[in-house]
């Protein structure tokens, strides 16, 4: 008995088009979301500036506990670099915790890969001491380690990163004085080069954090 085959009417080919069509824009919508989606994982944020790569110039001070810190023997390190003062009154305690917030959204395996280093910019008043009281005070403690030196030293950094600083001039009869600098703040490769620029005023940690764990996972 021979098997007949069925007509193709009009609607059969309709439905057979209609179902191609459709299968093809689910595909194309997948497509565009996985596109997206992978965008949106190595897209810089807006408040980061993406700089050339240039290895970053190397120093030496000494951390809180009065170790030495070398910048370049942290290579295979993600290294976030900072500057900022302990009597600072506004700005730099709210970078400080910013950066110490981006620190806490990531994982353990990524923590062990990140540093995040603080220069400060008053040497004369910030003592090895003065900075491990700030440290604690602040709940910074094991989160960043805050850096100083022979003023010199410390003015020599400055220099390398572009950073101007300035002491303010006290009101009479005043006993403190501030410093007027550059707030920014420099995400270091773990090849130590200079990957991201960001505006201490603009420090979103979410953000932060996001280029911390893409620099990790893939040192």
């Amino acid at each position: 008995m021979t098997a007949q085959s069925t007509p193709l009417t009009r609607a059969r080919i309709a439905l057979i088009f209609g179902s191609a069509l459709l299968a093809a824009f689910v595909v194309a919508v997948l497509v565009t979301g996985i596109l997206w989606w992978r965008q949106a994982q190595t897209a810089t944020p807006a408040d980061a500036t993406t700089l050339d790569g240039t290895l970053a110039p190397d120093f030496t001070l000494v951390n809180q506990d009065g170790q030495p810190i070398q910048l370049s023997a942290l290579r295979g390190h993600v290294v976030v670099l900072t500057f900022l003062y302990t009597t600072c009154p506004d700005i730099c305690p709210l970078t400080a915790h910013r950066l110490a917030a981006a620190y806490d959204q990531l994982t353990p395996q990524q923590q062990a890969r990140v540093r995040i280093l603080a220069v400060t910019v008053d040497p004369e008043r910030d003592t090895t001491t003065r900075l491990r009281q700030y440290l604690d005070a602040n709940g910074l403690m094991g989160k960043l380690q805050f850096l100083t030196g022979q003023p010199d030293q410390v003015a020599a950094v400055w220099q390398d990163y572009h950073i101007g600083v300035e002491k303010a001039t006290p009101t009479p009869g005043a006993n403190a004085y501030t410093v007027n600098h550059t707030a920014v703040t420099y995400i270091l490769d773990a090849q130590g080069r200079e990957r991201y620029l960001l505006s201490d005023e603009s420090i979103d940690p979410t953000h932060v954090a996001k280029l911390l764990a893409r620099l990790a996972e893939s040192s």
